[in-house]
This record gives C-alpha cells, structure tokens and sequence, in this order.
C-alpha cells in the first residue's frame, strides 16, 4: 500500500511539473519588438479598435476561466483514479470525469477560434495579418 502511496505521488509531482512547464515557456523574453524594429519590419498586426477590442478580451477571459474549470474536472477524475483502490466504480467516475473535461476543452478551444477568427473577419485582422 505505501510503495502504490509513493508512485502515485511521483505521478503526482511529474503531473504538475509538466502542466506547469508551458507556462514557464510562454514566458516574455522581451526585446522582439526592438529587433523586429531594427530588422526594418513594420508590425503588420491589426490593432482592434473599438467595441470589437473589448468582446475580444472578454471572450479571451471566459474561454480561460471555463478552460480552468475542464482542467480542474480532469484532475479530479485523476485523482479519482489515482485513490480508487482497486473500487470499478470510482475508476469508472474518474474516466468519465477525465472523458467529459477533454470533450470540454475541445469545445472551448474550438469555440475560441471560432470567435477569434470571426472577429478578426470583421475588424479586418485576418486580411492585414496576411497581406491579403
């Protein structure tokens, strides 16, 4: 029973560290806009102007906060699954919580750029990013 305690818990560490390893690489290096302006580019992003800046970021916040939400449901059925002891039933629960919360994110994420393609059709984004 401790040895399973003990490899669940390093499963447990290694989870987190590899959830936590993309944050740590999205991290600001600074500096791109310098070279890029002594590189001679302009920045060809459209800026969004108007009311269109503002349903953006609000669905930008909503689509991280529901993102969360289906992480937290699959690391609760992870846990679930992690001290089930052998019980076919909490197992089963923590399947389906893991199932349910993946099906959750894919219908965020897909919903997000869904919005964001949208919105940059209509403030002129998508055209100026792509020199079209």
């Amino acid at each position: 029973m401790k040895k399973q305690i003990f490899y669940n818990l390093i499963a447990l560490i290694f989870l987190i560290f590899f959830s936590l390893a993309p944050m740590a690489l999205a991290a600001d290096l600074g500096g791109l806009e310098e070279t890029r302006n002594k590189a001679g580019y302009k920045n060809v992003i459209a800026t969004n102007v108007g009311i269109v800046r503002y349903i953006g970021i609000g669905i930008s916040a909503i689509s991280a906060f529901v993102g969360v939400v289906f992480m937290a449901l699959i690391w609760n059925g992870a846990f679930d699954i992690f001290w089930a002891g052998g019980n076919e039933e909490k197992v089963k629960s923590g399947r389906d919580k893991i199932k349910n919360g993946a099906i959750g994110i894919l219908i965020v994420f897909s919903a997000y750029v869904l919005a964001y393609t949208l919105l940059s059709l209509i403030s002129g984004g998508a055209f100026k990013i792509f020199k079209i």
